[in-house]
């Protein structure tokens, strides 16, 4: 829908429709893919692109043969452009708080384990007693989840939280997840007692992508013994790993959710792991009431999970 708010410059009407496809090819380098995401024509985001030049008298896009980039011009645009998108959704969410009214729009996030094994009966309970919120959820991974949050993408991620806080994001712990060295229950490791973690990396391992939160905190404890995983191959998702060790191509660190058969524990005494999964928000944003009404029902779903 083409939001009809208009800001003057230079005696100009400049419509947010037309800050919004420059923030979203901005992000995605591509008019393609905008047009894709706010359900328009690229035709459509090219001209409103152009009419945005034509009003700043300046160029904000090298429009080269594969893809789109900032101009500088349009590189001190961007953080501006986004503030002020920021600040329009704030005051739509302060008018809507006013009169206690939990509607509009929340859209979230989650990793695809979350989404799966967390938020089924939560999103369901909010779906049906908040009617009037449309609700949109994207699956993504925890490090994008955070990233689409510090650029005002999301409202809400329910993710694995980061280990290191940014200053742009708060975060809130939900839910513990332990984690345990598991393998299918023919496999050789099943008849080695006790296991140890010098013994383990002597065995192809599974291991989600590279640079995951859940990866640095399975890879810490063996970099604090100086000792380094045998990695077979990576996925980048939970389920495509648990698959991986279901069918016999090596151990992985898991939750304990995922503990099914043909799958086994493997005890190993030094090895305690585990990660926090939870809420990222925007440490600036004000909260819409249809996100307060999501936190209030995560939270009281937080005794119930762990």
């Amino acid at each position: 829908m083409m939001l009809l708010y208009r800001i003057n410059l230079w005696n100009q009407p400049m419509e947010l429709s037309q800050l919004q496809a420059f923030v979203s090819v901005a992000q995605n380098s591509s008019f393609s893919i905008t047009a894709e995401q706010l359900h328009l024509t690229q035709p459509a985001i090219s001209k409103r692109i152009s009419s945005l030049e034509q009003q700043l008298n300046c160029e904000l896009f090298h429009r080269l043969s594969h893809q789109v980039q900032l101009t500088e011009t349009g590189k001190c645009l961007f953080p501006k452009a986004i503030k002020i998108l920021q600040d329009v959704e704030d005051c739509k969410r302060f008018l809507q708080q006013l009169d206690g009214k939990v509607a509009g729009k929340l859209t979230i996030a989650s990793s695809h384990h979350i989404g799966l094994h967390r938020l089924p009966e939560i999103l369901k309970s909010y779906a049906k007693k908040y009617p009037e919120v449309e609700l949109g959820f994207q699956f993504l991974e925890s490090e994008q989840a955070c990233e689409a949050v510090r650029l005002g993408k999301i409202e809400l991620a329910v993710i694995t939280l980061p280990l290191e806080q940014d200053e742009k994001l708060l975060t809130s712990k939900l839910w513990n997840d332990p984690l345990y060295c598991m393998v299918n229950d023919d496999h050789v490791m099943n008849n080695i007692s006790p296991m140890t973690m010098e013994k383990l990396v002597s065995y192809p391992m599974l291991l989600p992508t590279k640079q995951t939160y859940t990866t640095q905190i399975i890879e810490q404890p063996f970099l604090n013994k100086n000792l380094k995983l045998n990695t077979s191959m990576t996925a980048n998702d939970l389920e495509s790993l648990r698959m991986l060790v279901e069918i016999g191509l090596g151990w992985s660190i898991l939750p304990s959710s995922m503990l099914r058969p043909p799958l086994k524990i493997i005890p190993v005494k030094e090895l305690k792991l585990s990660r926090n999964l939870g809420l990222v928000r925007h440490r600036d944003r004000s909260l819409s009431s249809s996100a307060k009404a999501m936190i209030s029902l995560l939270e009281s779903s937080r005794n119930f999970n762990n």
